[in-house]
């Protein structure tokens, strides 16, 4: 069985848009996760995923909820929603790439999204107390799903 590929998307430098990357650090011990840190634009987050089957990515968001709000979505089963607000410091961020993704027939068979609500994205902040526990919330839950599988 191929293992399920973690993508987390992010930037370590700017305090809780680095959720995305430390998920993907939390979740790199454990056997059947390929856990990938992409700090790159969205049209390239494919280049991680062909020619798996199973991807999960995570990020930070700004949706307008309280910090360290988690919004999960299935982007095989349509569009990325259009009220989420995802973090890039790129012209191209994860909405872009799975949607081009989509339009180009590359998507994988299963592409799981979590988003992440971040509260502060200073360069040089910490990572917020309630966007830590995000992310351990969203380890967890990904570990669960591999567990049941």
């Amino acid at each position: 069985m191929d293992p399920l590929v973690v993508i987390g998307v992010g930037n370590l430098f700017r305090g809780d848009d680095a959720a995305g990357l430390l998920a993907a650090r939390r979740l790199r011990p454990h056997p059947g996760v390929r856990a990938v840190e992409h700090t790159r634009d969205g049209l390239s987050l494919m280049d991680h995923w062909e020619p798996i089957d199973h991807v999960v990515v995570v990020d930070a968001l700004r949706s307008g909820h309280a910090p360290g709000t988690i919004i999960r979505f299935e982007a095989t089963e349509g569009p990325v929603p259009g009220d989420i607000g995802w973090l890039s410091s790129h012209s191209a961020g994860v909405a872009e790439g799975i949607e081009t993704a989509r339009a180009l027939g590359r998507l994988p068979s299963s592409l799981t999204v979590f988003g992440i609500e971040a509260g502060c994205v200073d360069p040089g902040e910490d990572v917020t107390p309630a966007v830590a526990r995000a992310v351990e919330e969203v380890a967890r839950a990904i570990l669960d799903g591999i567990a049941r599988n």
